[in-house]
């Protein structure tokens, strides 16, 4: 062991003798640095870097940010060298390295890497080196950076056994010290050891140049935690779901109370660059803040490339904020959410999970849909409080209908955005005072879709609309509220009414104020009324009954013959003759095709939305589709007149596509001036840097 320290040390010394020098300051045997404590070390089986007295810096290393107080220790086993570290520095980890398990790393890197090219390779963490040797015989020739924060593994691997095969390599770079982010440069394919992520959290190289975002290498930069397994969350299934949980949660509070006291009563550690580190920029500090209420130093946030935290859901809007996050090349992380139908103990450890993820990735701020991973009581919302880690919450369904009733905490830390304008008053009345207009945008790859033009062939349909008949809404409403289908006669007189009036909720006291409007001997709606969850589910009924019908105005105004229908089965039977009903448009690249293929796209807006406009605004022009939507007041403010094709009444509609398809020049011409609208303006790649900087701006402040 002695000798192969000696010949690893001397190979290191010709290709950088500054870290050569902190690696042998670190042997236990040197001279200068055994004095009783070392010398036992070096002769008992299990040898322990550093000795009860860490070495003294050398001169280049001063001042250098090292984990110095991490432990580690070398053992002879029956398997071969066996290296432990336990470093108070992160957390009280504790991480293992062997030739097994250091092989396994690099056969599952390889495997996830399957048949692509790598044009390099980024190792966070040394180990002992076997998972770097096995993966650099496969890039023979190409760069290979190292990156290991403990010069005491370092120390304790040139013990251990014979690097030459990697300290001799040309194209090998080698790094020390708790760095972030990797210095521009690095190889995008990054191999981590879980232990080294403590050190490393959220690494990503920049991207090469002239490559797209995530495409240079499969795990390049900005392709978001996905590239990153070990970064991730990784709790498939539980979460805190919006409603599922309070401040009153025993169990989940005990979670809390623990991660608090014996996580981060740390403190923060020091700032400083690594030897060897190219450009580096500012960095959150490398523990989380103190929570104790003493003075904590504030993170150095940027708005140009932040740290996110993403609450994954797969709902609405899921898809396309990772891949605009992944396009952005932000360092991102994911929490899985569930519905919290597992068992109590599976949810106090997915709880723990997204604890250790905010503790590790250190995020700038954190982002979710629909208020989706926060509980009612505002314990979550607390912690990052406390942290001074800001939340942001993407509203692109009626907040009333998520949050009403429940037993809501203080949101002051929490940034709302929503996806019409008209919700910020009752957002800032439902306790969200730093609420924000965010509207929704399209897909980047609808828009790549589109540049190959619109789709006119055989199969091209003259009118189309592709959309839900919301019949599973009426039924899911129907279902909460424990009414019966017979109130629907009522319940659609009064989502008549709706539609005609400016609010955008439906007032059931005042809609039903004029007298009864069923049939003697038919179930009433009032009778539902008088239980608060019953109340919100026949608002949500009504709203969804109202968009229902301006669904069904707009397409039975259209030509016969000349309307294809794309959606659920409930469509059948509420159309006259003469309509196509295809079914359903599955995955969005059908959706594109679809968009592209029609001649006018028809769009009618939700009842929940007077003024806003919805997703398919956005989409269909993106896909390269002509677009004929119904006039909302908020189309002013993005799009100009000339870019845009608007009806008021479903007559209007009628004539217009009728006008449009009699023009294919004209149409197309539109279409062109839309879809460059949109790729200018309107990209959820555009919406997220608006949205950090609101954040992260408010923040600072």
């Amino acid at each position: 062991m002695r000798a192969w320290f000696d010949s690893n040390l001397a190979l290191l010394r010709e290709r950088d003798p500054s870290l050569a020098s902190l690696v042998e300051a670190w042997d236990p045997a040197r001279a200068g640095n055994d004095g009783p404590a070392g010398r036992a070390a070096a002769a008992a089986p299990v040898i322990i870097f550093p000795p009860k007295e860490p070495p003294s810096l050398p001169e280049a290393w001063r001042g250098a940010r090292l984990p110095l107080d991490a432990e580690v220790a070398l053992e002879q086993c029956e398997e071969g060298p066996v290296l432990s570290l336990r470093a108070p520095v992160a957390a009280r980890l504790t991480s293992r390295a062997s030739e097994r398990e250091d092989k396994a790393l690099a056969e599952r890197f390889l495997r996830e890497a399957g048949d692509s090219a790598l044009g390099g390779v980024t190792a966070l963490g040394l180990g002992l080196g076997w998972h770097i040797e096995r993966v650099s015989g496969k890039i023979a020739g190409a760069p290979l950076w190292i990156f290991e924060a403990a010069p005491q593994i370092w120390a304790a691997a040139f013990r251990a056994r014979d690097l030459g095969a990697i300290l001799r390599r040309p194209e090998t770079r080698f790094f020390c010290g708790a760095c972030a982010p990797l210095p521009r440069g690095a190889p995008a394919a990054v191999m981590a050891r879980p232990a080294a992520l403590k050190f490393f959290p959220g690494m990503y190289p920049e991207p090469a140049r002239g490559s797209p975002p995530g495409k240079a290498a499969p795990r390049a930069a900005g392709a978001a935690a996905e590239a990153l397994p070990s970064l991730a969350a990784n709790s498939k299934g539980g979460a805190l779901a919006a409603g599922a949980a309070n401040s009153k949660d025993n169990a989940l509070a005990a979670v809390a109370a623990n991660f608090e006291d014996e996580t981060l009563a740390a403190g923060a550690s020091g700032e400083g660059a690594p030897a060897g580190a190219e450009e580096p920029e500012a960095r959150p500090p490398l523990l989380l803040p103190d929570l104790s209420g003493n003075a904590r130093p504030a993170p150095s946030r940027s708005p140009l490339r932040p740290r996110v935290l993403f609450f994954r859901s797969g709902y609405f809007l899921d898809r396309e904020i990772r891949s605009a996050v992944a396009r952005l090349s932000w360092p991102c992380a994911l929490w899985e959410i569930s519905d919290f139908r597992d068992a109590e103990k599976d949810r106090e450890k997915d709880f723990k999970r997204l604890l250790g993820t905010i503790r590790d990735f250190r995020p700038d701020f954190v982002l979710t849909v629909n208020h989706l991973g926060f509980d009612e009581g505002g314990l979550l919302a607390g912690i990052l409080a406390r942290l001074g880690i800001p939340a942001a919450t993407w509203f692109v369904d009626s907040p009333w209908f998520i949050l009403k009733g429940a037993e809501l905490g203080a949101w002051s830390d929490l940034w709302a955005f929503a996806w019409d304008s008209d919700y910020l008053a009752p957002l800032r009345e439902l306790g969200f005072p730093g609420a924000a207009y965010l509207p929704l945008a399209a897909d980047e790859a609808l828009l790549e879709a589109g540049a190959r033009g619109p789709g006119e062939g055989p199969y091209a349909r003259d009118i189309a609309f592709v959309g839900d008949s919301l019949e599973a809404a009426t039924e899911k409403y129907l279902a909460l509220a424990r009414a019966p289908r017979a109130i629907l006669p009522e319940t659609d007189a009064l989502a008549a009414a709706f539609l005609e009036s400016p609010g955008f909720l439906p007032d059931l006291a005042a809609l039903t104020a004029g007298g009864p409007l069923s049939p003697p001997g038919r179930p009433r709606l009032s009778e539902f009324l008088e239980c608060p969850a019953a109340r919100l589910a026949l608002e949500a009924l009504v709203t969804w009954r109202a968009s229902r019908i301006a669904r069904v105005r707009l397409l039975s105004a259209m030509p016969p013959g000349l309307l294809t229908v794309a959606g659920d089965p409930g469509w059948q039977g509420l159309l006259g003759d003469g309509v196509s009903l295809p079914g359903a448009v599955a995955g969005q690249g059908a959706l594109g095709d679809f968009y592209r293929s029609s001649r006018v796209n028809l769009n009618v807006t939700s009842a929940q939305m007077k003024t806003g406009m919805n997703q398919r605004v956005f989409d269909a022009p993106a896909a390269g589709g002509f677009l004929l939507t119904d006039r909302r007041a908020q189309l002013e403010g993005l799009f100009e007149a000339s870019e845009l094709c608007v009806y008021s009444e479903p007559a209007e509609a009628r004539d217009l596509a009728l006008w449009h398809l009699a023009r294919p020049d004209a149409r197309r011409r539109l279409a062109e001036r839309t879809r460059r609208a949109v790729a200018e303006r309107h990209l959820y790649r555009h919406r997220l840097p608006e949205l950090a900087r609101t954040v992260l701006g408010r923040a600072a402040a």
